[in-house]
């Protein structure tokens, strides 16, 4: 998996837009402390979060560009076993309830 690497962009709570970061602070717990500046509305927004969380979300975005892999899909058969010498309808119910057809078997 690839590295990418993610800015910070805190929106206004009033007008929505991008802000400006001004400060950037960070205590021993590893919480940041965004100080934002909205020049539209002259708003200052202070953003608080914990570096894990952070990591989280980068590592969730690199994952959902990561192309999925997709199983091939196979059609079940039964493992190989010796034949039963004598198969009641019990063990005819059995196989069934397994998706196994008991009469393949004899195949």
């Amino acid at each position: 998996m690839e590295q990418v690497w993610y800015g910070v962009c805190v929106p206004c709570h009033k007008c929505k837009k991008e802000t400006t970061i001004q400060a950037c602070s960070f205590s021993a717990d590893s919480e940041f402390r965004f100080t934002c500046y909205c020049f539209d509305c002259q708003e200052v927004i202070v953003w608080r979060v914990f570096a894990s969380q952070l990591a989280h979300k980068a590592l969730v975005s690199d994952m959902e560009k990561q192309t999925p892999i997709v199983p091939a899909t196979r059609v079940l058969r039964p493992p190989i076993l010796p034949k039963p010498e004598k198969v009641t309808e019990e063990d005819k119910k059995f196989l069934h309830d397994f998706g196994i057809d008991p009469e393949e078997m004899d195949k």
